[in-house]
């Protein structure tokens, strides 16, 4: 009896090794089908081999990855297929741009600016409106920064308000400012008694949309008229002398007297990167219009309407 049990213990042992064997074979069976379907999704296919919704670019014959797996798709892009170049230059791209936005939004304010001044009279009060655009930030920030009243346009009247001006904005010898009017003569001649606003703290530019004006002014021509504007928005100078060649062989008198404007001042191929782009005074004259009613009233109620309806 006591072989016979320990036969029988000895069978059992051994049947249960054998299962315990079998059951191992399986799972090892069982993780090399997975590893080969894993593998299989990752295999890139050629464009025969792609399902028909994915067929839409016949001329791209090969590397395609089809129906991944989201993990495999994301690392993907550390590997060589038909949208990794693609996939690195928009990748680079943005991350070049979060970077220019963060330097942007951390960066303290710089003092490089560019003004703008605006005008309107109406025969009783003259107001002159000043705008500064951040030149040193990717995103411009134009702010209000001034106005006044006065009861006539002078050089005297310039004079002081280009001094106060520069007095406050501009305390520093190191301050840099691009000044950007209208062709206004007194302030032209003005602009020369303020040092801030002269070569090389500053430098002066016409406002192209004016200089397009009075060129208009001058020759009424339309197609000249238009020529102008593209000559001075051109930021390439051979661009720019193509332009002003077509003018010459149109009418000889409207190239000599755009020849009579320093280029700096009104062409953006020869300014210098100082205006940073800025050709036009929009934003002077929408303030203008929303005060406009408002310039014949006592003078605490100007002040009032100006406040509350531009800051």
């Amino acid at each position: 009896m006591k072989k016979r049990r320990a036969r029988s213990g000895f069978s059992f042992s051994g049947q249960a090794a054998a299962a315990a064997g079998g059951g191992g074979g399986g799972s090892k069976e069982k993780e090399k089908e997975k590893e080969k379907a894993k593998a299989k999704g990752r295999v890139l296919l050629k464009y025969e081999a792609l399902p028909e919704y994915l067929k839409d670019n016949e001329f791209i014959r090969d590397y395609y990855r089809c129906e991944w797996p989201l993990k495999d798709v994301v690392l993907s892009i550390f590997s060589l297929h038909n949208e990794t170049l693609n996939i690195w230059t928009h990748f680079l791209g943005f991350m070049i741009f979060m970077g220019m936005m963060l330097m942007n939004l951390t960066e303290k304010m710089s003092i490089e600016n560019v003004i703008a001044i605006g005008e309107r009279s109406d025969g009783w009060l003259t107001s002159k409106t000043i705008y500064r655009s951040n030149a040193s930030n990717v995103f411009f920030t134009v702010l209000r920064l001034a106005f006044a009243l006065m009861d006539e346009e002078s050089l005297a009247s310039w004079r002081w308000f280009l001094r106060m001006l520069s007095k406050y904005l501009l305390p520093s010898d190191d301050d840099r400012v691009c000044l950007i009017s209208d062709m206004h003569a007194g302030l032209i001649n003005a602009i020369n008694y303020v040092p801030a606003f002269k070569f090389s703290r500053g430098v002066h530019r016409f406002y192209l949309r004016h200089v397009c004006l009075n060129f208009n002014t001058k020759f009424k021509n339309i197609q000249l008229k238009d020529m102008c504007w593209r000559a001075g928005a051109k930021d390439n100078s051979r661009k720019f002398d193509r332009i002003m060649e077509e003018i010459k062989s149109l009418n000889e008198e409207s190239y000599d007297w755009l020849g009579r404007i320093d280029k700096a001042q009104w062409t953006l191929a020869h300014d210098g990167s100082w205006r940073t782009g800025i050709l036009t005074t929009n934003m002077s004259e929408c303030i203008n219009g929303v005060l406009k009613g408002a310039r014949r009233l006592p003078i605490m109620a100007i002040v009032q309407i100006t406040l509350s309806h531009s800051v």
